[in-house]
């Protein structure tokens, strides 16, 4: 069967192709390249980056800032190593889009500090599942809202002030939005598993004698070939 392998490192846009020839020996170390690209990409992440948040009059800005003792060759490159991080994009236009609507799907205050504390608590859910590419990115943000909006129904529909009408309706959108959310975790890992799917292919041997006919497929009894 002649073809190629096509592995690609979309942490870092860069493609490694090997024909079917090449050893094994090879393709493993095509993929711990790409494990070791990954790694670099986090190093450049300081590991306890804070996400502020401020109202700048009509504007409501978001700040990553650094820990004090992190020493970047380019401060500029840590807000971007840290959205690409959460978001898996390696564009920044992109992933500071996508947290964006991270931020905008799950909070409903006007105080800037519960907003930071938020937003910090999304940023720890989001590196903490590795979104490796912008596919991953969409599926995790999006998991990570429907969560937070799932868990927000429930505890609207546990208040004692609630009514039995409003229980209901609030316990019906909690399932609603936790079946997305699963159907969305399924998504994920299915798509997570596309690495390891293996084609099998299978061989049919058939020895006609001088003369004979073969044909090849499933049969049945009583019916033709399908």
């Amino acid at each position: 069967m002649n073809g190629s392998y096509r592995l690609q490192d979309k942490a870092n846009n860069e493609m490694v192709l090997f024909e079917e020839s090449v050893s094994n020996e090879k393709k493993a170390q095509a993929q711990e390249q790409i494990v070791q690209n990954w790694n670099e990409r986090q190093a450049q992440v300081p590991s306890m980056f804070n996400i502020e948040i401020k109202q700048d009059g009509d504007q409501t800005v978001v700040s990553i800032l650094k820990p004090a003792e992190h020493k970047a060759k380019d401060d500029k490159m840590v807000p971007k190593a840290a959205l690409s991080a959460m978001t898996g994009s390696a564009g920044n236009e992109y992933a500071s889009h996508l947290f964006s609507l991270t931020l905008s799907a799950t909070i409903d205050t006007s105080d800037v500090n519960v907003m930071s504390r938020i937003a910090n608590a999304h940023k720890e859910a989001l590196l903490a599942l590795r979104p490796a590419d912008e596919i991953e990115g969409q599926l995790i943000t999006r998991m990570v809202a429907l969560h937070d909006q799932y868990m927000k129904c429930l505890s609207k529909a546990c208040n004692s002030n609630q009514t039995t009408k409003g229980v209901q309706m609030y316990v019906n959108l909690a399932t609603k939005l936790m079946r997305v959310h699963n159907e969305t975790l399924n998504t994920l890992n299915t798509y997570r598993r596309k690495a390891t799917q293996k084609m099998i292919v299978q061989h049919q041997h058939i020895n006609v004698g001088q003369g004979g006919k073969a044909a090849v497929g499933n049969f049945h009894p009583g019916g033709g070939n399908v």
